[in-house]
């Protein structure tokens, strides 16, 4: 990927780079800058795949930088850096469809999950955009839909020229609006999509000149409409004759609808349509979404809901499933109430599925599938309905349900399940290699050769993450203090406890605590 960095502190932005350099050889940075007037200037010379930024800078920030970009047509993608205390920042961010955004200090495992998740999604952008030429190639020269197709992949004179092939092709007028409509259907069948399509046209044919074409690879179909009469009420005709008329047919879509004076954008514009259709999480399904019907929704800024979070991460930390399962549920019935509207419903979720995958991860050490992991946040991302939305957010649920099923034993030879089980018995009572060796009488070298072999960790790596992985557990989930916690994990000096802990996690026990405190 070609990247451009940018970011006001001289040191950070340094290190960034020398860190990307170092994850993968086929990433490049191919620019930087140390504020949003010159990033804007390096972007638009060097038009990179992806942009790296800092949303508080001084000058024109992140996201000023962001939303000029966008305005300008630039659709690369983007990570935002964000310190713990600006995530109303983030919030906005994301509301303008960033990639991802990364809290400070950034993490090499943090950042190396950000650049995959991009570099898969530039992947499936140009498998879409092969799959879009394919087509083109595999219809008739000039048909509509082909035409429409290679629409999607211009930009500036290029796409300005196609628009006026299709507006010759099917006799648009220059001196009246479109009627765009993206009506979503998720992966519907053969048959049932073809029912759709027809209701789709049928109707269309009642504005004037219209046409419609689909995008199988988004499950989405478009259409575009120009009325003879320049009053004609598109909304009335979706809302009280396709919607009903495609209920009827047993189908269910979200369906929105806006109105447009050029077709070159018609790639941002039904972006920004699809956006619109989750506020059908709000106002259902049995109209279309408008841009005038949100504005009319009187939504305000509603605090994350800190107390239910609070319950559920106690659960995490006391790896009770049923309890787990109950203060799950009845986090995702809050956000269900829909009382957040769709973008903070669907930031909230990010965030409260993140902080639960987190800490079960550092308390016991629970790592979701990886399939799973990787896609749970674009799927609550793309979700459209309340229905996409529970389903995500139980599938996510239920896999916490096995954070207390006891671990897959790995195959380990008869010495290192007995040193294995020694240290799992004795790691409070300061057990230590040499010890594990007199007992299982083998040499320390030979024993320790064999458990980085088959363990794949050193031993002292071993036994430090099992201390610190209980002590983590006792921090959250108990009254000790942390001299008292050391001693329990087999640190009898506090300080050293602390010292260790700090290296490993960035923090102090105490920070940790405070910091996982809701």
């Amino acid at each position: 990927m070609r990247i451009v960095v940018v970011e006001d502190e001289h040191n950070s932005r340094e290190g960034l780079i020398r860190l990307i350099g170092r994850l993968d050889a086929g990433d490049e940075v191919v620019g930087e800058a140390m504020n949003g007037t010159d990033g804007m200037a390096v972007i638009e010379q060097m038009k990179p795949d992806l942009v790296i930024t800092d949303i508080n800078m001084p000058g024109m920030s992140g996201l000023e930088m962001l939303s000029q970009l966008r305005s300008k047509g630039f659709r690369h993608k983007m990570i935002i850096l964000t310190g713990y205390s600006e995530f109303e920042y983030a919030q906005r961010a994301l509301k303008m469809s960033v990639s991802d955004y990364l809290e400070k200090p950034i993490t090499v495992p943090d950042l190396r999950e950000a650049l995959d998740n991009v570099r898969a999604d530039l992947e499936e952008q140009k498998q879409q955009s092969q799959q879009h030429a394919q087509a083109a190639v595999e219809e008739e020269p000039g048909t509509l839909d082909s035409m429409f197709l290679r629409l999607m992949d211009l930009l500036g004179e290029e796409a300005e020229q196609q628009e006026a092939r299709i507006r010759a092709k099917l006799g648009f007028r220059d001196d009246q609006p479109f009627h765009l409509s993206v009506v979503s259907y998720g992966s519907y069948k053969e048959k049932q999509l073809s029912t759709l399509r027809a209701l789709l046209e049928s109707e269309w044919k009642l504005v004037g000149t219209s046409t419609v074409f689909g995008l199988a690879s988004r499950g989405i179909l478009i259409g575009i409409a120009q009325a003879e009469d320049a009053d004609f009420d598109a909304a009335k005709l979706v809302d009280e004759r396709l919607i009903p008329a495609i209920s009827k047919a047993g189908l269910e879509v979200q369906y929105s609808l806006g109105e447009v004076f050029r077709l070159s954008n018609l790639k941002r514009d039904m972006e920004e349509l699809l956006e619109l259709a989750k506020w059908s999480m709000v106002l259902g399904s049995k109209r279309a979404i408008r841009r005038e019907n949100v504005n009319r929704v009187a939504t305000r800024e509603i605090p994350y809901p800190v107390l239910l979070e609070g319950k559920c991460s106690r659960a995490i930390v006391t790896a009770n499933s049923k309890d787990i399962e109950k203060q799950f549920h009845s986090m995702v019935n809050e956000f269900k109430d829909m009382k957040y509207g769709p973008v903070l419903t669907i930031e909230y979720s990010i965030r409260f599925v993140s902080y639960m995958l987190k800490l079960a991860g550092d308390v016991h050490g629970f790592m979701l599938p990886e399939p799973l992991q990787s896609e749970w946040q674009r799927s609550l991302r793309d979700v459209r309905s309340l229905g996409q939305f529970e389903q995500t957010m139980n599938r996510i649920g239920e896999a916490l349900l096995d954070i207390d099923a006891p671990a897959e034993t790995p195959v380990y030879s008869l010495l290192i399940q007995k040193a294995v089980r020694i240290v799992q018995e004795q790691y409070a009572e300061g057990i230590t290699l040499d010890e594990i060796a007199d007992n299982l009488r083998v040499t320390m070298a030979y024993l320790s050769g064999q458990f980085n072999k088959e363990v794949g960790r050193p031993f002292s790596v071993y036994i430090r993450d099992l201390r610190l992985r209980k002590a983590k557990e006792l921090l959250l989930g108990s009254e000790l203090r942390t001299f008292e916690i050391a001693q329990q994990v087999g640190y009898p000096d506090p300080k050293y406890f602390s010292r260790v802990f700090k290296e490993a996690t960035g923090m102090t026990p105490g920070e940790y605590q405070k910091l996982n405190a809701r």
